[in-house]
């Protein structure tokens, strides 16, 4: 019974505690409520006063743009003392001068003067008189022209018909000299003219050597034996002995065999070369009467020929 009695007393002084502790806790709302709405008033009256004195500062610093005031420096309105300029007494002046009777006295001043420009225009003439230089160019020293007249050789009229014969053209005069003889011998004289030619030149050659030495070796050789030659490249690292050139295939073949019958490694080549040649020819053949019988005279000689008709 004795326990039973204790707690109902502890159960009250328990609730007196809390009700303490509400109590104060509300006390201290209050307060700190309090507190707040104070420094919320010290704020904004803190923010008044800040801002009075920026406004009395900026209200302050206003009267500054006074100093811009050196504009009623701008005296520049001075400009009128020009303006006297304006008075144009000028004016008068050109009336003075107005008197324009006399103008037409300078008018005539101007007239007279307008003839001795009319003695200028003879300055002109000295112009015309440069003209005489184009008789210059006309200089018909050109009228020799008329010299290519002579340019129609009366020859080819005075020999309607007249023949040419070419018998052939040659590079070596011992060919030339053998054609002359046999002409000679039927009774006919031709003619012979210088004339470059192209000509198929034949190529014969010894051999290839590697080496230049080798090929001069062999050069000596040919020399001693009576045939003039030359050491050439043929290509990279290649030489050989060109033997002689000759314009016929009978001419280049029997210098082959004399070379090959020596022991000789021939190599024959051909080419185009531009040559002084003679030309052979019999020329001066009247009619086609004169021309039948010189063609049989040739053709019984196995000459071979063509006919040239002018």
């Amino acid at each position: 019974m004795a326990e039973n009695d204790v707690k109902p007393d502890d159960d009250s002084s328990l609730d007196q505690f809390e009700q303490k502790l509400i109590e104060e806790e509300k006390k201290k709302a209050r307060k700190n409520f309090i507190v707040s709405i104070v420094v919320l008033a010290v704020v904004t009256v803190a923010g008044f006063i800040v801002y009075g004195k920026m406004g009395g500062k900026e209200q302050a610093q206003a009267p500054l743009p006074p100093p811009p005031v050196p504009k009623a420096a701008e005296p520049k309105p001075e400009a009128p003392p020009p303006v006297p300029a304006e008075v144009k007494p000028a004016a008068p002046a050109v009336k003075t001068a107005a008197p324009k009777a006399p103008a037409p006295a300078a008018k005539k001043e101007e007239k007279t003067p307008a003839k001795p420009t009319k003695a200028a225009a003879p300055a002109t003439t000295p112009k015309k008189e440069e003209k005489p230089a184009v008789p210059a160019k006309a200089a018909p020293a050109k009228q020799p022209a008329p010299a290519p007249a002579a340019k129609p050789e009366s020859k080819a009229p005075a020999h309607p018909g007249e023949y040419t014969i070419q018998l052939g053209v040659f590079t070596e005069e011992a060919n030339v000299k053998k054609l002359t003889d046999r002409l000679g011998k039927i009774g006919l004289t031709p003619e012979l003219g210088k004339r470059t030619i192209n000509v198929k030149s034949i190529v014969v050659t010894t051999n290839k050597y590697r080496y230049r030495e080798l090929a001069e070796k062999d050069a000596k050789k040919l020399a001693a034996e009576g045939y003039k030659n030359t050491v050439r490249i043929t290509g990279p690292g290649s030489y050989a002995v060109e033997v002689g050139r000759y314009s016929s295939s009978k001419e280049a073949d029997a210098a082959v065999k004399k070379l090959e019958d020596k022991g000789y490694t021939v190599h024959v080549d051909f080419t185009a070369v531009k040559a002084e040649g003679t030309v052979v020819l019999i020329s001066g053949i009247p009619d086609a009467g004169k021309l039948e019988e010189v063609t049989e005279k040739l053709k019984g000689a196995h000459l071979d020929f063509f006919v040239i008709k002018r």
